[in-house]
């Protein structure tokens, strides 16, 4: 990387501008590098050579930005970029609104996705996903359901994953009234528990919080079986099921 600075500023020093395929190499390998200062400085040089970023460069970017929780710098270069034909599209919105939840900064996640209609765009199957999970892994339930509602309304139909993020957004809150209606509808779409809700069910079904017959509708969401052995499940399980033991 070193070597590479080293080569790009000797092209400076003697007149030479570097083309829009070296400034975007370097630009890129700055930011995986998380040397978000001298790209920054690279950025900026960029512009006032006449060079704008494209769609891939600019994503990639914001990818980049949002693994390494700087949504403070996504932030800042998409405004930036304003209102260029680069951020009319919803999959810089998602990396940003991505990096927002990631950074636990919600108000953010949130105030991009409120942007969207403003810009007159619509969220997609990645959006709902992750304001679904950002909602109940806060416990603002009553958000989390009328987004996992407007993605059932949607082109976008919520899959196992949102299933389960809602499910467990309403046991870590102890609000059991939806979990029965949750359960079952997972099993009439074929979709399965993942092992964190798995887990939560039987707790609160070994606690008294959840009814001890809810075992035998969590059983069909249990795709490795593990349920039914006598290893892992709780020992009320084989009396719902009349499996041998005891």
């Amino acid at each position: 990387m070193d070597d590479a600075m080293l080569l790009y500023h000797e092209m400076n020093e003697k007149g030479l501008k570097p083309n829009y395929l070296t400034c975007i190499t370097m630009l890129l390998r700055l930011f995986s590098a998380a040397r978000f200062g001298d790209a920054r400085k690279r950025f900026d040089e960029m512009r006032a050579q006449g060079y704008m970023l494209d769609q891939s460069t600019y994503h990639g970017i914001l990818m980049i930005l949002g693994s390494e929780q700087r949504i403070d710098l996504g932030l800042s270069l998409f405004r930036l970029v304003g209102d260029s034909e680069l951020n009319a599209n919803i999959s810089v919105y998602n990396e940003l609104i991505v990096g927002a939840i990631q950074c636990e900064k919600f108000d953010i996640a949130w105030h991009l996705f409120n942007e969207l209609s403003v810009k007159g765009m619509k969220p997609d199957y990645r959006t709902y996903t992750a304001m679904i999970h950002a909602f109940s892994t806060i416990g603002i339930l009553d958000d989390a359901k009328k987004m996992f509602s407007e993605m059932e309304e949607s082109d976008y139909k919520p899959n196992s994953n949102n299933y389960n993020d809602l499910l467990e957004g309403h046991l870590l809150k102890k609000r059991y009234d939806d979990v029965d209606m949750l359960l079952h509808k997972m099993a009439e779409r074929g979709f399965h528990l993942n092992v964190t809700t798995w887990t939560l069910l039987h707790q609160f079904i070994a606690a008294g919080s959840l009814n001890i017959i809810m075992l035998k509708l969590i059983g069909k969401l249990d795709p490795t079986g593990c349920l039914f052995n006598p290893i892992f499940a709780h020992p009320m399980d084989r009396v719902v099921h009349g499996s041998p033991g005891g």
